[in-house]
This record gives structure tokens, sequence and C-alpha cells, in this order.
């Protein structure tokens, strides 16, 4: 849901037109600080797994479970958007 949310963005004219624009953007991913993503290992296997959603995301070959959506967040936060809720994948929930 993540990886087709930053895609989403590119595509939407109100955001960076590229993935690394996207993801960098201050205050939108709490694994960017300053700027810039942590470097892990290549043997750390979250990472390795994450590469791959995004892999599959980019070459199109898994289907949007979040179609349309520019925003999500942790379940554990609310923030109140009034944005149409689009789905709600493990511990993040995706909006319109």
């Amino acid at each position: 849901g993540v990886a087709h949310v930053i895609l989403n963005r590119t595509q939407s004219g109100r955001f960076p037109r590229s993935v690394c624009g996207v993801v960098t953007q201050p205050g939108q991913f709490s694994f960017v600080r300053g700027g810039r993503m942590t470097s892990p290992s290549d043997g750390n296997k979250a990472y390795r797994t994450a590469l791959s959603v995004a892999q599959l995301a980019m070459d199109h070959k898994v289907e949007s479970p979040v179609a349309a959506a520019l925003y999500f967040h942790a379940t554990r936060v609310a923030p109140g958007w009034g944005r149409q809720r689009v789905a709600t994948i493990g511990r993040h929930v995706f909006y319109r």
C-alpha cells in the first residue's frame, strides 16, 4: 500500500514527480531524516522485502490495494483528516 501511495503521488501533480522527490519531502515518511534515508545493510531481511515490494509496484506486477490513495498513517495515530478512507492494511490506513 505504501509503495502505491508513493507512485500515486508521483502522478498526481500535487507532489514531486519522482519517487525520490516524494519520499524525501519533509515530514512525509518517518524513515527519512534530514532529507536522507538510512542505509540498512543488504543482509537486513526487512530491507530486502521492502526492495522487492517496491520493485513489484514499480513494474506494475501487483494490483494496487489502495487505488488512488495519496495519504496514509499508522493505526496508532488519529489525525482527523477529512479525507475519504480507501483501505486499512495491517497497521496503516489509506486515504484519497
